[in-house]
């Protein structure tokens, strides 16, 4: 009995431990995805501003506008211009970074703490 019951609870813990591992690389992956989408995002926008910048748009209507306008239609609904700002801020931003490393995104990978909201105006750096 005494064994069964050491069996069973290293089992548990053996297996919670494995479940943190495989969260901790889920986590980890997502968090790569997310950076490469937002910079992929941002690739798609600027093209977006080239093709509208082709067609004819009424007085006092600026390009981005117009850009803006067709994304949050294309939304039906579903995004609202401050998140779009949002994600193409942080997109420009990851952009920035990986032109001055070289478009080396394993720099970008092996820092953690690089997450999509990390680059958000008002993000509080603290000393690493």
């Amino acid at each position: 009995m005494l064994k069964a019951a050491i069996n069973s609870l290293s089992a548990h813990v053996w297996h919670s431990i494995n479940s943190l591992i495989k969260d901790s690389i889920s986590q980890e992956v997502a968090r790569r995805y997310q950076l490469r989408f937002l910079v992929s995002m941002v690739q798609s926008y600027r093209t977006l501003e080239l093709l509208c910048a082709l067609k004819p748009r009424k007085q006092g209507q600026t390009i981005k506008s117009q850009v803006t306008k067709k994304i949050l239609k294309r939304s039906d609904g579903r995004l609202n211009e401050k998140d779009l700002t949002l994600n193409l801020q942080r997109g420009f931003r990851i952009e920035r970074v990986l032109n001055a490393i070289g478009t080396k995104w394993n720099v970008l990978d092996a820092i953690d703490t690089l997450t999509p909201c990390f680059f958000t105006s008002g993000q509080q750096i603290q000393a690493i």
